[in-house]
């Protein structure tokens, strides 16, 4: 175990394979030698883009081996050792060691990731740490896991002696700044893995690096640390857009893309004397690779380099415009007021008076009290008439038409009284009152209907 800077660039190693399907070593070799003078700080061996889940472990430890044996002097092997079981996660990191590598990268647990909290996560990084030989980094890789392990569980880990970084593969910038403040060792290594956020990495004090492009585009990608180091910061952006482009794309978008790109660098190299070389390696530079960069990054390439020939010249010439532009308004004499009305529309003119009135005379707004007024005498009808419904109208007899659903043909019928139903005896007394003058009860009434339905006596 022991602590040591990484500062620079690793490629996260393809792993190639034959036409069987089996790993392909001597094609690996190769690579590793093709790679050892193009300035990467060193390797990593069974990354994502070394298709580590589909690898088996014998396979695995003869590429970490193979590697630490083909790469030159200097350069750091870093192994990707990290497996969802603790144990397994120890013994292949053990082995890794033993075959060469320097320090392991070790993925964050997450096959249940709803369990996999601050708590578990620490508890699984620190004791992997604690039984490694070698010292380890945390590879938080979102969009694989889909865990995003939080600042304040990587500030209890970075503390441990044996965890020395992490590689955040995320691309968030936000996130690199939460994880930086969150009390992190000053010693910790934290490292952005992917080339999206490697400059804007930098400018927030990121030292190292592990990114696919740079197993297509190593020189570039170690070029951009250069540069910035040496406060060529427009350089360093410049290299990054152009080692990101080399990938096919459709023409229709590359085509639009390097439109204001070249107007951008022609008017930067003529306008902008003591910046004309990086001006004509930029133009250059779009002409050689433009059809095979991607039509996003090559636009905002081409509107930076806009803007900053904005910031440097046109700034200037803008001030001159605007002072030449006042002094000949005051040499005509013409005040602000009079040029804003030289642009006044014209006014519209109305045909007659009642046009005029129609469009321009305020809106007439009801009365609220005419309008209460109205509201409360149709309130008052419709009182009226409820209360000589209520009088005249028995509730069986229904306006024409309307049928009451589900109603008693034989039922007794009932009459209103201020709105309540009367008892059948006191309905009867009242129409035999006003029929014949006489007071019949109900019973009467019934047993004289069961003397006229009698049959007569034989």
């Amino acid at each position: 175990m022991g602590y040591f800077d990484i500062h620079g660039v690793l490629p996260p190693l393809i792993t190639p394979f034959s036409e069987s399907g089996s790993v392909d070593f001597e094609a690996f070799g190769r690579n590793i030698e093709r790679m050892n003078d193009t300035g990467l700080c060193g390797y990593l061996v069974l990354g994502s883009n070394g298709e580590t889940p589909y690898i088996d472990e014998k396979d695995k430890i003869e590429l970490v081996r193979l590697c630490a044996k083909k790469a030159a002097p200097g350069k750091l092997i870093m192994a990707g050792t990290g497996l969802e079981s603790t144990s397994s996660t120890v013994e292949l990191t053990r082995r890794a060691a033993d075959a060469g590598a320097q320090c392991a990268l070790v993925l964050t647990p997450s096959y249940y990731h709803e369990q996999m909290g601050d708590d578990a996560q620490i508890a699984y990084f620190t004791t992997v740490a604690d039984q490694s030989p070698i010292p380890i980094l945390i590879y938080n890789v979102t969009k694989f896991t889909h865990i995003n392990i939080s600042p304040a569980a990587v500030s209890r880990v970075s503390q441990h002696p044996n965890i020395i970084g992490m590689k955040d593969s995320s691309g968030n910038i936000a996130g690199l700044i939460g994880y930086m403040t969150a009390g992190l060792d000053p010693e910790f290594n934290l490292m952005v893995g992917t080339a999206s956020a490697w400059y804007p990495a930098l400018c927030i004090g990121v030292r190292g690096a592990v990114m696919a492009l740079a197993n297509c585009c190593p020189r570039e990608c170690v070029q951009v640390q250069t540069l910035y180091g040496e406060g060529k910061y427009t350089e360093a952006l410049a290299g990054l857009l152009f080692a990101r482009e080399k990938g096919p794309v459709r023409l229709r978008g590359a085509c639009i893309a390097m439109m204001p790109v070249l107007i951008g660098s022609i008017i930067h190299a003529f306008t902008c004397a003591n910046e004309y070389d990086f001006s004509m390696r930029t133009l250059t530079g779009l002409l050689r690779t433009g059809m095979e960069g991607d039509s996003g990054g090559l636009l905002s390439g081409g509107l930076y380099i806009v803007l900053e020939w904005a910031l440097s010249s046109v700034g200037a010439l803008l001030v001159l415009l605007i002072l030449a532009i006042a002094a000949l308004l005051g040499a005509c004499r013409i005040t602000p007021q009079a040029l804003v009305e030289m642009f006044r529309p014209p006014e519209y003119e109305y045909e007659d008076e009642e046009e005029r009135e129609r469009y321009e005379a305020p809106p007439k707004l009801p009365n609220v009290h005419e309008v209460a007024a109205v509201h409360a005498q149709k309130r008052e009808e419709r009182r009226a008439a409820r209360r000589k419904t209520d009088i005249d109208i028995p509730l069986d007899s229904e306006p024409p038409g309307e049928d009451k659903p589900g109603a008693d043909p034989d039922a007794p019928p009932r009459r209103r009284t201020g709105g309540k139903p009367i008892a059948p005896d006191e309905y009867l007394r009242s129409l035999n009152e006003e029929t014949t003058g006489e007071q019949v009860s109900i019973l009467d009434l019934v047993e004289n209907k069961q003397e006229e339905e009698a049959p007569a006596a034989p």
